[in-house]
């Protein structure tokens, strides 16, 4: 922001599914990601692989419990992301999918690979523009006093 460098908004798990497409080289339409969210969440999103090769969101990506994931409307979809490794109550979600990569994480490389992509269609933001996005709105309690 000091230094008035533009920026390019992406997110971590498109990066994450991303890598999954190409885990699959492109072959099924769908991504469903779950990341460990801590304190017994993920974060997930649906994905859907472009013609491009550039996955795209589909609907909002959003914190919820394991068990309140669901797999995209596609018969065919794989299954990434470290969730589906450490949540039980995804095993069944792991078990439909082509294909599983609980190991994938969001990678810089991938990252900048979006960056590019979203640059093909879009101007790059303002530093000024550049703000986090938390999916989770609360992250901590403060203590009550005694």
């Amino acid at each position: 922001w000091g230094a008035d460098i533009p920026v390019v908004p992406i997110s971590s798990l498109a990066a994450a599914a991303q890598d999954a497409a190409e885990s699959s080289n492109g072959s099924v339409p769908s991504i469903c990601i779950a990341l460990d969210a801590r304190m017994g969440e993920v974060y997930t999103a649906q994905f859907s692989i472009g013609s491009n090769g550039i996955v795209d969101v589909d609907g909002e990506e959003r914190v919820c419990a394991p068990g309140l994931v669901t797999a995209p409307g596609s018969r065919r979809f794989v299954a990434a992301g470290n969730g589906f490794g450490r949540f039980g109550e995804l095993h069944r979600l792991a078990s439909a999918a082509v294909e599983c990569y609980p190991d994938i994480a969001p990678r810089a490389e991938t990252v900048c690979k979006l960056a590019q992509d979203w640059l093909t269609r879009n101007q790059p933001l303002a530093a000024a523009m550049a703000q986090p996005v938390y999916v989770r709105n609360k992250v901590a309690d403060k203590p009550s006093p005694v």
